[in-house]
This record gives structure tokens, C-alpha cells and sequence, in this order.
């Protein structure tokens, strides 16, 4: 099993859970109005300066539909570049 971690403009979030669901992905955690700053994009703090927000969305998989998951993020990275998008993959040693 995996988990697949990743980070988002909140603007693109039908993009986003349009990826999910070509990849089979129903089940998920959504966090909100996430602030940050990231290496490529500008900050995302939610205030009247810096008024975007980021949203994260976190999947636990098996291995193949992780990796699909993961390459599906990499193509929407490549449309969005501006936007900032980050995935990550981590293992799932055991869940409850």
C-alpha cells in the first residue's frame, strides 16, 4: 500500500478530482485553506496580499493505482505550472 500526498492551488480543484477519478480514486481526505510558500510559486497565505490557498488531498492505494495516481499529477503539474502542485509518495507500513 501507498500514500499519495499532494498539494494544490485551491483554483484547480476540478482538475484535480478529475485526475482522481480517471484514476479509479473515490476515497480520499481533503484538507482546506492550507497556507504556504512553495519553490515556484508565489505564496499562498489566504490574506488580501497573498490570497490564494492551497488545498491537500491525501489517498491510500495500492502500489499501481498510486503510481497511475502520481504520473496523472505530474501531466496536471505540467498544465499548471504557476499554479504550484506537489505529490508525494510514501509507504504505508500499516492502518488500522
Amino acid at each position: 500500500m501507498k500514500m499519495v500526498l499532494f498539494i494544490y492551488n485551491a483554483s484547480i480543484e476540478e482538475e484535480v478530482r478529475q485526475c482522481m477519478k480517471e484514476c479509479g480514486v473515490d476515497k480520499f481526505t481533503r484538507f482546506q485553506e492550507l497556507h504556504g510558500r512553495g519553490r515556484h510559486s508565489d505564496p499562498h497565505m489566504g490574506t488580501h496580499i497573498w490570497p490564494s490557498t492551497n488545498s491537500m488531498i491525501m489517498v491510500v492505494c495500492e502500489d499501481e493505482r498510486a503510481r497511475q495516481l502520481l504520473s496523472r499529477m505530474r501531466e496536471l503539474k505540467e498544465r499548471f505550472m504557476e499554479s504550484g502542485i506537489k505529490a508525494f509518495l510514501l509507504p504505508v507500513e500499516e492502518s488500522i
